[in-house]
């Protein structure tokens, strides 16, 4: 009770005094007065997270010892370092209820650069990585409280597949298949349109979130993009953004338009969308690992000779283009220019 009446106080404490400051019916905020604001009233972004040590990283896995390319053997041990820098904790002695994130008791890793948090779909490739550098910890799936009402690409069941083929660790399998079973019947009731062709009654899953504000983490934008519509249209507008935002493309123009005429013909890799000057980053020229993999994979697991050839010369093209910008840049990037 008494934690609940200290929270109710500081929330009200906290409003009254944003309110002091911002009038709902006009736009503008002072800077020097919102940042006085934030100094007063929250901590520095990043603080109720700990780097923490990975106990089981390998310096030279074997799967990584196994490449026959020296440089690109040596480049794959410099990745393998990383891991180092990306693993987190949240602190024991913060208050939960003072964070946007979801509170999770292990360790986890983010995805790097500005991101200080997990995320979904991201999760399956960082299994897929730590499992060929020998780290067989398992990786929450989550993020923040605004995320709450929508979702990702659904890899969950994929991740599972990755982790039980290299550990065989099926008594882990026994106690993770219920929260497996649980997200399938998520996408079961929420997610399902059915499209009829013909007398046919086909169930299809697709990205609908149930959100119809602003997305927090993105706020000014959306803010900015629903000025353009009619009051009446916003809601719509941001229901839709952010159901685009839950299939991990946020954001193409292949939402308007779809084109894959010749979109194995770049040099490193195949492009998002053959969409140019949309300037959204999941559009040419920009080539992003998960579509690469998936359409390797997908090409590579036929059992069509030619389909195989070109998941090798994609593959090929894929990892000696991330190679040269790595080499230039010293990073490994999210996106890069096929």
């Amino acid at each position: 009770v008494n934690k609940f009446f200290y929270k109710v106080i500081f929330i009200d404490e906290v409003w009254s005094e944003f309110e002091k400051i911002y009038d709902f019916k006009r736009e503008h905020v002072e800077k020097s007065d919102l940042e006085n604001f934030i100094k007063k009233y929250f901590t520095e972004a990043g603080t109720e997270l700990t780097d923490c040590d990975l106990d089981d990283w390998k310096e030279m896995p074997k799967k990584l010892m196994r490449i026959q390319d020296n440089h690109l053997r040596k480049w794959a041990l410099e990745l393998n370092r990383i891991w180092l820098r990306l693993c987190r904790e949240m602190q024991p002695d913060k208050n939960p209820d003072r964070t946007s994130l979801i509170y999770v008791p292990h360790r986890f890793i983010v995805p790097g650069g500005r991101f200080r948090e997990y995320y979904y779909w991201d999760a399956y490739w960082i299994i897929k990585g730590l499992i060929a550098c020998e780290m067989y910890g398992f990786i929450p799936n989550g993020g923040r409280v605004y995320y709450l009402r929508r979702s990702q690409p659904p890899l969950f069941a994929g991740m599972i597949y990755e982790y039980i083929e290299a550990t065989k660790d099926f008594e882990f399998l026994k106690t993770i298949l219920p929260a497996v079973i649980e997200e399938f019947r998520f996408w079961q009731n929420n997610r399902t349109v059915i499209v009829k062709k013909g007398k046919y009654a086909h169930h299809l899953f697709h990205y609908n979130t149930t959100t119809n504000v602003e997305r927090p983490e993105s706020f000014a934008v959306d803010h900015m993009i629903g000025k353009q519509v009619p009051v009446a249209d916003r809601r719509k507008l941001f229901q839709d953004i952010a159901s685009a935002a839950e299939s991990g493309w946020d954001f193409t123009s292949r939402w308007f338009r779809d084109k894959i005429s010749g979109a194995f013909d770049f040099p490193n890799g195949v492009p998002t969308s053959l969409m140019r000057n949309s300037k959204e980053q999941w559009d040419y020229p920009n080539g992003w690992s998960p579509i690469n993999h998936m359409i390797i994979e997908g090409l590579r697991k036929s059992d069509d000779p030619v389909s195989q050839e070109w998941a090798f010369n994609l593959a090929s093209k894929w990892v000696l283009g991330n190679y040269m910008v790595y080499q230039k840049t010293g990073h490994m990037w999210e996106k890069v220019g096929i």
